[in-house]
């Protein structure tokens, strides 16, 4: 082995070492810090397995908890407050709208910050991210950001979709493989009000026959063939749903409805046929040891 560093220096001006030491990284630490994880870890609590055996049944999990449901209320008071204009805007609390005011359809997205100390404990929950872990079988990553979603869906908005469901993601689709995202719901959603129809054990059929993205029509026929049931998610203020995004799934709209809930997106720390340029969008190198430290 110190021949071999040897050779290395001999041979390999300094000014590259840097651009090896990267290079290393991106093709074999992933691998190395897969393994040493141990993605699945022994003394599962009841509520990650809970999460790990939906999601591998039904492709979405629900769960309820005191602490989610106070997690829901840190997040009306920081952020919905002054979106409703009962608070003024606070600069330690993040808040970045990236889509709205309002579109075509009444969607609101806002950008918020991990920083945010209060929801810390949301964020890197430990329950929440050891079932995903033993799920998805290696280390997870936050793809983006948090992201408060405000869908306030108006009566004349029905046509547009129409036109076009796709545009809108209220046609059956798909995301990425094993992309998982995490919903904490922040009003409560019936079948009455806008929510998400999940085709149940959709995550599990064979990408490397069907595809790994895919889009409607196609979607639909490959729901029809297999006879998928249609799951609508519902649940209460408070509640948390996870969803396998690889597995076939939709909005459904309702008209003068709201709906509102906080995002966390969550990629496989690896890459994916399909993701391409989407992997930079994570927050940064110091999400996946967050969650490592979460789940040992």
């Amino acid at each position: 082995m110190n021949n071999a560093k040897n050779f290395i220096k001999l041979f390999i001006p300094n000014f590259f070492l840097p651009l090896l030491r990267d290079l290393r990284n991106k093709v074999f630490v992933t691998k190395i810090k897969i393994s040493s994880l141990n993605p699945y870890p022994k003394n599962l609590s009841s509520t990650s397995k809970s999460i790990y055996n939906q999601l591998k049944t039904l492709g979405y999990a629900r769960i309820e908890s005191k602490k989610y449901k106070h997690a829901a209320k840190i997040v009306s008071n920081d952020y919905l407050s002054r979106i409703d204009g009962l608070k003024q805007h606070n600069k330690k609390q993040k808040m970045e709208r990236i889509y709205g005011p309002s579109d075509e359809i009444g969607n609101n997205i806002y950008m918020l910050s991990f920083l945010n100390s209060h929801l810390h404990a949301y964020f890197f929950d430990s329950n929440i991210l050891a079932g995903i872990t033993r799920f998805i079988g290696v280390q997870p990553v936050f793809r983006q950001s948090p992201m408060l979603e405000d869908v306030n869906f108006s009566d004349t908005s029905a046509h547009l979709i129409s036109l076009d469901p796709a545009i809108y993601a209220a046609a059956f689709h798909t995301d990425y493989y094993r992309q998982l995202n995490i919903m904490l719901l922040l009003t409560d959603i019936t079948e009455d009000t806008t929510h998400t129809e999940y085709a149940v054990g959709s995550n599990n059929r064979n990408i490397f026959k069907q595809g790994n993205h895919l889009a409607y029509p196609e979607s639909n026929r490959l729901i029809a063939e297999a006879g998928y049931p249609i799951h609508k998610l519902t649940g209460k203020k408070g509640d948390v749903i996870i969803i396998d995004t690889s597995g076939f799934h939709r909005a459904c709209y309702k008209e003068n409805t709201t709906r509102r809930l906080l995002s966390l997106v969550i990629n496989p720390n690896y890459p994916f046929l399909g993701y391409g340029e989407d992997l930079s969008g994570t927050i940064s190198n110091k999400a996946p040891d967050f969650i490592s430290n979460a789940i040992r």
